[in-house]
C-alpha cells in the first residue's frame, strides 16, 4: 500500500551527514529522516521533501513526486517505516534501503502492512534524495529495529569511470534488464532469476514476505506480468559503474512495473533486488 499513498528535520537530517560520515550512513540517515518527516507532518509534504527533481513514486506506473503530492488534499493516513537493508556504491552517489512498513488510519487502527523499497540518488547539492519509491503489501510483521543490514561492497571513494567505459556497461544493462520480462513469461521464472542472481538477491512481490534462494516457481508465477511488448524504461548508472538501478512501466497494454537494483561482479551484471508489479486488474464488463 505504500505505494499507493506514496520538514526541517528531515532536511537537517539528510543533508547534515554529508560532511563527516559516509554515504552508506547517509543514506540510511535519509531514509530515518524521510520516515520521521512523514510522521511529524504528514505524507505529502514528507515525499515532496525526500524526493529529487525526478523522483518518483509508482500508481501504479511511475509518477513524479510532484504531481502526485504538490497539489494533493491532506492523507487521510499516515505511514511508519524503517530502513531493515541498504546498500551504496562504492562511489557514493546512488544507493537504495527496503524495509517494513506500516499504514495507519487517523484513529490509529492498522490498515496495511508491506515492505518499501527506496532508491537514493546524490543530488548537486551533496545531499541525498530518492529517485524511485515503490512498495508491496503483505501480511503483518513488525517495523525495522535500529540495526541495518550492509549489502554489497563496503569500499567507499571509488573513482568515477570514463565515460565511455560507464556507457558500455549501461548499455549492456539495458539490454539484459529488457530481455528478463520475455524470458520470465516463457521459461521457469525462478531459473530466469538464478542466472541473473547475486548470491544475496532478494525478490519483493506482493501479498509475499522478501523472498530469497531458492526460488519457488508457483510463488513467482503467482504475479501477473501481462502481455505487453513495448516497456517504458529509465535507469541510472553509479559514477564508478559498480550500482545501478532501472525501472519500468508499459508503454501500451497490460503489463508489470518493475524497480530493479543491478551490481557490477567482474564484467557481468549480477540482479540484487526486484521489486515487481502486476498490471492492475481489468474492469469488469458492464
Amino acid at each position: 500500500m505504500r505505494m499507493l499513498a506514496m520538514g526541517t528535520v528531515a532536511l537537517l537530517l539528510a543533508c547534515g551527514v554529508q560532511a563527516k560520515d559516509s554515504a552508506y550512513d547517509a543514506v540510511v540517515a535519509a531514509e530515518r529522516a524521510f520516515a520521521a518527516d512523514a510522521q511529524a507532518r504528514g505524507v505529502n509534504a514528507a515525499f515532496l521533501a525526500a524526493a529529487g527533481e525526478h523522483g518518483v513514486v509508482f500508481r501504479p506506473g511511475p509518477l513524479r513526486v510532484a504531481d502526485a503530492y504538490a497539489k494533493a488534499p491532506p492523507a487521510a493516513f499516515n505511514i511508519a517505516w524503517g530502513p531493515a537493508a541498504a546498500e551504496v556504491a562504492p562511489s557514493g552517489d546512488l544507493g537504495y534501503t527496503y524495509g517494513p512498513y506500516e499504514v495507519t488510519l487517523a484513529d490509529g487502527k492498522s490498515a496495511g502492512f508491506g515492505h518499501y523499497f527506496t532508491v537514493w540518488e546524490r543530488d548537486g547539492d551533496g545531499a541525498f534524495h530518492f529517485r524511485s519509491d515503490i512498495g508491496i503489501s503483505h501480511a503483518p510483521v513488525p517495523l525495522a529495529g535500529d540495526a541495518v543490514v550492509r549489502r554489497g561492497s563496503r569500499a567507499e571513494g571509488a573513482r568515477a569511470l570514463a565515460r565511455r567505459e560507464r556507457d558500455a556497461r549501461l548499455a549492456a544493462l539495458r539490454e539484459l534488464d529488457s530481455g528478463l520480462l520475455p524470458r520470465l513469461r516463457r521459461e521457469s521464472p525462478a531459473a530466469v532469476y538464478a542466472s541473473v542472481a547475486a548470491d544475496d538477491l532478494v525478490l519483493l512481490r506482493d501479498g509475499s514476505l522478501p523472498l530469497a534462494a531458492p526460488f519457488d516457481d508457483a510463488v513467482l508465477a503467482a504475479t501477473d506480468l501481462g502481455d505487453a511488448t513495448l516497456m517504458t524504461a529509465a535507469e541510472r548508472i553509479s559514477a564508478d559503474g559498480t550500482l545501478a538501478t532501472t525501472y519500468a512501466s508499459p508503454a501500451e497494454g497490460r503489463g508489470p512495473a518493475w524497480v530493479r537494483v543491478w551490481r557490477r561482479s567482474g564484467d557481468t551484471w549480477q540482479l540484487a533486488v526486484d521489486l515487481t508489479l502486476p498490471p492492475p486488474p481489468e474492469p469488469a464488463d458492464g
